[in-house]
Order: structure tokens, then sequence, then C-alpha cells
């Protein structure tokens, strides 16, 4: 059986007794109030560091990735979708990072895969702390948050930013859930509830809250199922 990991946001959280969920062996807030719909719609903070993630760089990287069925982006910052919802990054020339849906094993299986690496080919231990951010005023947040216009490029180029956010530096990525915007930010895990907290207070000063896991991904069967695994 698999240890039981920490979120680096878990003490964050418990201050707010959420109910919880364990996902991939990390107990992250299935819900936090009984209704977190309007502040979905408004602007909602999810924990998402749960999710698998692998890294791997080298000079060999991207043909290595590619021998295993991922076809990285061919743009330095930026990145692509994979199955089960998941997506692939560009973090630089010869340096990506991989991170499952809910139900994907991409991650896994390439961690598998490469063991401890291969000439030109080194994996990265990747212990984000992951935030999802979700709503129609999430530009009212970045404003105050971020000094990038996340706006002046296009959706569907789906770059990733590399940029400072309340100063900590962070990866950040945007797209559309149910026509809804979601924005993804990974951050150094030791930084992460930091982050948390002050984009927590911004998003309650302009009406948002933090919301659970049930709130991203509705099916609560399903959930409960993964949560067995």
């Amino acid at each position: 059986m698999s240890a039981v990991r920490s979120s680096p946001l878990h003490s964050a959280h418990e201050a707010l007794k959420p109910m919880w969920i364990t996902l991939n062996h990390m107990p992250i807030p299935l819900q936090f109030v009984p209704h977190e719909d309007v502040a979905r719609q408004k602007l909602g903070l999810a924990d998402v560091s749960f999710l698998s993630r692998f890294g791997v760089k080298g000079p060999g990287a991207g043909d290595w990735l590619r021998s295993q069925g991922v076809t990285p982006p061919a743009e330095i910052n930026h990145w692509d979708a994979i199955e089960e919802n998941g997506l692939v990054a560009r973090l630089a020339s010869t340096e990506f990072l991989v991170e499952d849906g809910l139900e994907g094993v991409t991650a896994a299986r390439l961690a598998a895969a490469l063991g401890r690496g291969l000439p030109g080919v080194t994996p990265v231990f990747r212990q984000d702390a992951s935030i999802a951010i979700t709503g129609s005023e999430i530009n009212s947040l970045l404003v105050q948050t971020c000094n990038v216009n996340f706006n002046s490029f296009p959706m569907n180029e789906r770059r990733l930013v590399m940029t400072s956010m309340t100063g900590i530096s962070v990866l950040v990525i945007r797209k559309l859930s149910d026509g809804v915007p979601l924005y993804r930010i990974w951050c150094d895990g030791t930084f992460g509830a930091c982050l948390w907290k002050t984009l927590l207070q911004v998003s309650q000063e302009l009406g948002g809250a933090a919301i659970g896991i049930n709130s991203l991904y509705p099916d609560l069967a399903k959930l409960k199922a993964l949560s067995l695994r």
C-alpha cells in the first residue's frame, strides 16, 4: 500500500474545516461549504495538488517522450492536451512537465518506464502545489496579484506563462471548463500555503471562496470510486 501524502496546502485548509476525500493517496478537500455553485461561477479556488505529475529533462527528453506515445509541444512555454484530460508542457527546450487528469495514468506510466534515467534523459522530481482558479471574476483577481495580461493572447494558443504571483514564482495556463474560464497554477510546494492564503484573501474580497474537488468534478460516485484505488 502506498504511503499517504500531504498536499502542500493541507495546513491552510484545516482551519476551514472542509469535508475530505483521499485521491492519489493525498487527503484533499472534497467540499468546503454545502453550496459552492455560486463561488465556482464567480471566483473559486481549488487545491489540485493531488494530480499525478512527471518531469523530465535532457537533450534526449523530447524524443524519449515521443517514443512513449506523448508528443510534446513544438514551442517552448506552450502546452498540449493528452489523454484523460491531462497535459504535457514544454518548460524549456529540453525540459517537460506531464500532468494527468483525474483518471489519467500517463505520468505514473512514464515515471515507471524511465526509472532513474537514461543517457540524455533525466527524471525531475515534482512536488508542486497546484491550484485551479475558476469563475467570471478571475481577471479582477489577477489584476491584484499578477502583472501579466492573459487576455493579450488567444486562449487557443495554449501558452504556458512563467511569472510571479504575489511575489512567488509560478507557472500558469488557462483554458475553458464548461464555458467558464479555468486557470491552473503551479508553484514550489514550500511556497504553496502562502500563495493559497493570499489568493484566497483577495478572492473573498471579490466575493469568491475556496471550493472543493466536487465543484470541479461533480460526479461524486466517480470521485468515491477513485478514492478506493
